[in-house]
């Protein structure tokens, strides 16, 4: 089966609203064996939802809208489907009693204009909102498939999951499986290159992206069942990792926040970091994991040479011979955070992420990351002038994530 996927909404072609509706579906759609041919977003505008509607009958088996089916006039969705096909719109019982239900709950009195969420076009089943108002129509004509649902994510979503997704799952006749693996420390043209002849294959195919400091690569699998998907990948996946594996950390919802605080609480260990240059970026990356406040003791945001002296006893002395970015200074600052909060690792990170240098000829880019613990005190020293101010911050929080992850995992962090 072959999808398209229609997004409506003004929002949308001006850039007010990100499309993350077309990125979440994709997803579910792979994943039950559905090829996805195309994204498509489109204003709300009668003609030009006729015209994409069109277009997508031409070259798809289904047609998944998302968008314009609440109250107001520019929510024109299913009149655009209905007259696009020569349909009369009709209050769908089941829908209106849903509608008002919903109003019920929120204190508002249903009137003419909520009982438009109920119209759909007539011939086509509604779909029931259990987590809004608007109802979603699931109509079939001519061999094709054309759903629809709100454009709010959490309404679609569970839309999706509870009213189509079942459907659609008894009519794949394959299974499309994918997994993301995640690399650091690796350009993606030296990790393209060492798989290339990976690249040039369809099933398994091996695609690489870009994000962050990081590199990934797609492993998708397309066969009969999810099994045999899974299976076919298992050889690919080994082939990647013996090739760059030192660069792996994990795959598909790892982050390196995420097992950095899975490796703290599986060791019963506990984390304090003092942050210069990045502003607390750190210690927020780790704070949005959840079950963060086990493991997670101290963030300390010193700005200033006295802040780093009154806060962490870094010696001014040592702060006078080797200036505030430097790698002496660094490393008291990790040994400093960890005594004061008791943690069993300290990490300290400090440097110029400009647009100006210091007084010592320091170039904009260069940082250290310190990390103290039992048996550890080290310091990385980097340069990413080549990045603007933001990129050199996230970088310097990448390189302090990846070494305490590896240290954690036993990896030699080399």
């Amino acid at each position: 089966m072959r999808a398209e996927i229609l997004c409506i909404g003004t929002e949308l072609i001006i850039g007010q609203t990100v499309n993350s509706n077309a990125t979440w579906l994709s997803k579910k759609l792979a994943a039950g064996g559905i090829d996805v041919m195309r994204h498509v977003a489109v204003g709300d505008n009668m003609g030009r939802i006729s015209d994409a509607l069109q277009l997508a009958w031409d070259r798809c088996d289904l047609i998944v809208v998302t968008g314009g089916l609440g109250p107001t006039d520019d929510d024109l969705t299913h009149a655009a489907i209905a007259a696009h096909f020569g349909l009369p719109m009709v209050e769908d019982p089941e829908a209106l009693r849903s509608v008002a239900e919903a109003l019920q709950r929120w204190n508002r009195p249903m009137n003419d204009v909520s009982r438009k969420m109920a119209r759909i076009p007539e011939g086509s089943v509604a779909l029931v909102n259990p987590a809004g108002s608007a109802a979603g129509i699931w109509l079939e004509r001519a061999g094709h498939i054309i759903v629809t649902m709100p454009g709010v994510p959490r309404e679609m979503e569970a839309m999706w999951q509870q009213c189509i997704e079942p459907k659609l799952h008894a009519r794949a006749d394959s299974a499309i499986v994918s997994h993301l693996l995640k690399f650091v420390g690796i350009p993606e043209q030296d990790a393209a290159g060492a798989l290339k002849h990976l690249l040039d294959q369809a099933n398994p195919s091996v695609a690489p992206y870009v994000g962050n400091g990081e590199v990934y690569l797609r492993v998708t699998a397309k066969a009969p069942d999810t099994a045999t998907a899974e299976a076919l990948m298992v050889p690919v996946i080994d082939e990647i990792l013996a090739t760059i594996g030192k660069h792996y950390f994990g795959r598909d919802g790892d982050t390196l926040e995420s097992l950095v605080i899975e490796g703290l609480t599986g060791r019963r260990e506990t984390l304090a970091v003092a942050e210069s240059v990045t502003g607390g970026w750190l210690a927020q990356r780790l704070t949005a994991v959840p079950g963060a406040s086990q493991v997670f003791l101290l963030g300390a945001v010193t700005y200033t040479s006295e802040m780093k002296s009154r806060l962490l006893g870094v010696d001014p002395a040592l702060i006078d011979a080797h200036g505030a970015v430097s790698d002496p200074v660094a490393r008291a600052m990790a040994a400093g955070v960890r005594a004061t909060s008791g943690a069993t690792w300290g990490i300290g990170i400090t440097g110029l992420a400009g647009p100006l240098g210091d007084d010592r000829g320091t170039p904009v880019g260069r940082v250290y990351i310190a990390l103290s613990g039992p048996g550890v005190d080290r310091c990385d020293e980097r340069d990413f002038r080549t990045l603007g101010r933001d990129p050199i911050r996230w970088m310097a929080t990448q390189v302090a994530l990846r070494r305490l992850q590896q240290t954690l995992a036993g990896a030699d962090p080399g």
